[in-house]
């Protein structure tokens, strides 16, 4: 099931930064164009809207004194529910059913077609692939695969409770995190077929911000670090100053668009992997080995 970082090697991570690191906000991070003395500037955001932040990230960020963003999937606020990736890796792990039936696989691949599995162990791997496969399809056919999955896994009751509320945000904001969009649904931007629906996961995830909070958006973070050109004018045509992507690499203005900035994505992996990850080394390693085939 999906993994959040542990606390210890959270706070492992924050130390290290604060040793290696000059950080600041993601706004000055993104508009100084330029270094602390020796250290090269960072900033440290998180996406969703998870409560686990409040009672486990804030006070550890304020012990270091880091400032911070927050991106906001604001239609799981709303309904107290994870986001859809959550929920699959949820469904998976929890149900008793060892079966998928009433379940159309004829647009899914041959990997997906054997939906009854020996034990746990199968049906989880087989709802971690399929979700990874979710991500990269046409999008109505993805609401359509989750919808029939939540159906086939009735015996399983949804978790609430584990969402910021707005009156959370707000009070957060005023703590000093600064507050950003992450879409209304969390889809996979550039799977969906229309300008309208991009254009509505935009603006819909900003206006409900600031309609609850009063806070204006001015940076959105693309759900599952998918975008593409169309993505990228209109994020900024629906009014946003900056986009941030993941792109697993340290982030350069001179060779990155406003509306791509690149992002590291940290997992609860061990220390030496997650210091790789933190200083570049992994991205760099992918790097090379892409330029030596």
């Amino acid at each position: 099931m999906w993994d959040p970082i542990d606390p210890i090697l959270f706070e492992q991570c924050l130390s290290y930064i604060s040793k290696h690191f000059f950080t600041t906000s993601l706004n000055e991070v993104i508009e100084n164009k330029s270094v602390y003395g020796t250290k090269p500037m960072a900033a440290i955001t998180f996406d969703d809207g998870y409560r686990d932040f409040i009672d486990y990230s804030l006070p550890v960020l304020d012990k270091y004194k880091f400032k911070t963003s927050i991106f906001l999937t604001t239609g799981c606020i709303d309904n107290n529910l994870p986001v859809w990736t959550y929920v699959m890796d949820y469904l998976f792990f929890n149900t008793h059913k060892v079966e998928l039936k009433f379940f159309d696989t004829s647009n899914l691949p041959l990997a997906f077609q054997q939906t009854k599995w020996k034990n746990k162990i199968d049906r989880i791997e087989y709802g971690k692939k399929l979700k990874q496969h979710l991500k990269y399809i046409n999008a109505s056919l993805r609401n359509e695969i989750i919808e029939k999955v939540n159906y086939n896994f009735s015996d399983v009751v949804l978790p609430s409770g584990l969402m910021m509320s707005w009156l959370d945000i707000i009070n957060i904001h005023e703590y000093g995190v600064q507050i950003g969009s992450h879409s209304a649904t969390h889809p996979t931007l550039d799977t969906l077929e229309s300008d309208k629906e991009i254009t509505f996961e935009l603006k819909e995830s900003a206006g409900r911000i600031l309609k609850m909070t009063g806070i204006k958006a001015e940076i959105f973070s693309y759900p599952n670090g998918s975008y593409n050109k169309r993505v990228m004018e209109l994020t900024q045509k629906a009014g946003y100053k900056y986009a941030l992507a993941v792109n697993k690499k340290p982030y350069h203005f001179s060779r990155e668009d406003d509306f791509s900035i690149s992002r590291i994505e940290l997992y609860n992996e061990n220390w030496i992997k997650t210091k790789a990850r933190i200083d570049g080394s992994i991205s760099f390693t992918k790097k090379m080995i892409k330029l030596l085939k």
